[in-house]
Parts: C-alpha cells; structure tokens; sequence
C-alpha cells in the first residue's frame, strides 16, 4: 500500500486488527491500519503506522478510524478534537466522539460544514 501525505509518501503493509485507545475503551475490533515500511520526502518521521483520520477514505487505501469507531458503536459523533498545549505543565490531549468545550472554549465556538468532494 502507498499513499500520500502532502509532498511525500509511505510505503507499507496493511493488516486489520483491534484498535483502542486507551485501555479497552473506545475501541475499533476489525480496523485496517498499515505498519509503515518506508517513507520518501517526509523528514524526520518517527511512525510505525498510520491511522487515516482524513474524511472520507479514498477507495483501495481502508477504512478512517473514525469510520470504524462509529460503525463498532464507540463514539457517538464522528467528531474528535485536539488540545495542544504551549505549557510545559499542562499535558496535550486529544479527544474522540465529542468535545470538551466547558472545559476548554473560552469563547463561542463556531461550527462549519465541510464541503464533499
């Protein structure tokens, strides 16, 4: 399996498997994900493998973990969020299924529709 990210690309195997984060809590049972072999054109990448977190999959290349979180009933919203913190004490975080806006908006937030295609 091949595909791109920006100007570059991985190389790999794709295998299917359970997936969870955390321990046993949201959990994807029969999700493809591919072990990175090789990689041209991204400096310095660190991976192992890959989980596609793009929307909407293109054909041949498996399924979005999102996908396969919502269709195994783990999350309720095919929505997750990120938390990066510039804060040395405070960690960073990401968040599937929902948000945590009491949490962490510090205003109104906006949603937007993504167009298709």
């Amino acid at each position: 399996m091949m595909t791109g990210y920006g100007s570059g690309q991985i190389y790999g195997k794709v295998g299917t498997d359970k997936v969870c984060l955390g321990v046993n809590d949201t959990c994807a049972p029969h999700h493809q994900i591919a072990s990175v072999l090789a990689q041209q054109g991204l400096m310095n990448l660190n991976s192992e493998g890959i989980i596609g977190m793009a929307l909407g999959g293109t054909p041949g290349e498996g399924t979005l973990y999102m996908d396969s979180l919502k269709k195994a009933g783990a999350i309720d919203h095919q929505v997750f969020a990120f938390l990066v913190s510039a804060e040395g004490h405070k960690k960073s975080k990401v968040t599937f299924g929902g948000t945590e806006l009491d949490k962490y908006a510090k205003g109104p937030m906006h949603w937007h529709k993504i167009p298709e295609g």
